[in-house]
């Protein structure tokens, strides 16, 4: 297996793979500092910036190779035109980017392996009942990625570019917003001298509820009661337009799907 990529896809995936017992060759990145930092904490011997580097690994036994891009979306389609492997099985990560990309990339083996989760390269997560949705362009292919999957989670699913779109806009909902409304709330809190943890409970029992019950019947708070008094007071402590605008648009959502 050979990792493209240095960041928090790729730290993760490393540790559950070389986890999972799978020999890893080499890491690459183009800050050959970060493919050092990564290949160092997972014990890989092959580390380079250099994607010459890479198709020179790939040159030793392409047909039972995996190479996993995990990348910026911006960057995958250069990268992939520099990776010559034919035979080798060629794998992205990203949930918002489709199996087209591989189109014209002499990759005729290609898929997506998408770990559904928000990983940072700080906090390693065990893989075990983590989410991963595949995709293939046949069915061969498609049996070969899955087992890959299946190495490191009891959780694949199969799922086209399409479905992973949609299924990532609901995951950018579900935590990229969420994780700002916490940000936003700590910076709330700044000018009282509190804490942000006294809001961990709270962000806890939150996320805890929607295990149990649908998230629109948990939902609490004024905007649910539609308590214009204490709305408006909110609004006026709020002394940043953008977050007057927020704190509307999710409070009419709140009310109107109640």
């Amino acid at each position: 297996m050979i990792l493209v990529g240095s960041g928090n896809m790729a730290t993760n995936l490393a540790y559950a793979f070389r986890k999972a017992g799978v020999r890893i060759d080499c890491v690459y990145s183009h800050q050959l500092h970060h493919a050092e930092e990564l290949a160092l904490k997972v014990g890989v011997a092959c580390y380079t910036d250099d994607l010459q580097n890479v198709n020179d690994v790939l040159k030793q036994d392409s047909s039972n190779q995996v190479v996993i891009y995990c990348l910026k979306d911006s960057v995958l389609p250069e990268v992939l035109s520099c990776i010559d492997a034919p035979d080798a099985i060629h794998l992205h990560t990203a949930g918002s980017m489709g199996i087209t990309v591989f189109a014209g990339k002499n990759k005729p083996h290609c898929g997506v392996l998408y770990p559904f989760q928000t990983l940072s390269k700080e906090r390693v997560l065990p893989f075990d009942n983590l989410p991963i949705f595949i995709e293939a362009t046949n069915e061969a292919d498609l049996l070969r990625i899955r087992h890959i999957a299946e190495q490191i989670s009891t959780k694949v699913y199969l799922a086209d570019s399409e479905i992973r779109k949609r299924l990532h806009l609901a995951g950018v909902f579900a935590n990229n917003f969420s994780n700002c409304m916490y940000a936003i709330a700590a910076e709330i809190l700044e000018p009282t001298g509190l804490s942000e943890e006294v809001l961990l409970s709270l962000i806890d029992e939150t996320a805890a509820k929607v295990h149990t019950m649908p998230a629109r019947r948990a939902q609490t708070g004024p905007a649910i009661r539609y308590d214009e008094s204490i709305m408006n007071a909110h609004l006026q402590l709020l002394d940043d337009a953008n977050l007057q605008d927020i704190y509307r648009a999710v409070s009419k959502n709140i009310h109107e799907n109640q």
